[in-house]
């Protein structure tokens, strides 16, 4: 599905939690485009940096992560 969507670096992306295409955000990442999804539970991930979620802003958001995917190698 991706193949057919031109991406823009100016844009971000929102995805399911049921659409995990690692190698197309491994892509985006390194054209440093923004997206955002809900991951599996099972997903492995090391966490970059946590942002603070205000009051305010609390409507079901658990927590707010800038994390880095660990692949496991195709070969």
């Amino acid at each position: 599905m991706l193949s057919n969507i031109k991406l823009d670096s100016q844009m971000i992306y929102v995805f399911d939690k049921r659409y995990n295409d690692y190698k197309a955000f491994k892509r985006f990442s390194e054209y440093q485009m923004c997206f955002v999804t809900r991951i599996k539970d099972n997903t492995v991930y090391e966490s970059i940096y946590q942002n603070i979620i205000g009051i305010n802003i609390n409507i079901g958001f658990l927590q707010d992560e800038i994390i880095e995917l660990i692949l496991k190698d195709d070969n």
